[in-house]
């Protein structure tokens, strides 16, 4: 039983590893998305995209929920 619990453990802390690569990645894609809202907004207004507005939500979404993972396991979360 014992084995299997330490075996659990490794399994979740792996996909805690994963999932604070994936909010990293996501980090990086929200920065480029907000970057180019701002540089489509003052100079080619005709870009403006809602769209790419709404994926900022999501990218941001998406990297604090699996970021608040990674926070945990690595006990770094604020208290």
């Amino acid at each position: 039983m014992r084995n299997f619990l330490r075996k659990l453990e490794r399994a979740f802390d792996a996909f805690a590893n994963i999932l604070g690569v994936l909010s990293i990645v996501f980090l990086a894609l929200l920065v480029i998305v907000v970057f180019y809202n701002v540089v489509a907004r003052y100079l080619f207004p005709a870009a403006n995209s809602v769209a790419m507005q709404e994926l900022t939500w999501w990218l941001y979404s998406a990297m604090f929920l699996f970021g608040v993972t990674y926070a945990l396991k690595e006990n770094a979360h604020v208290r």
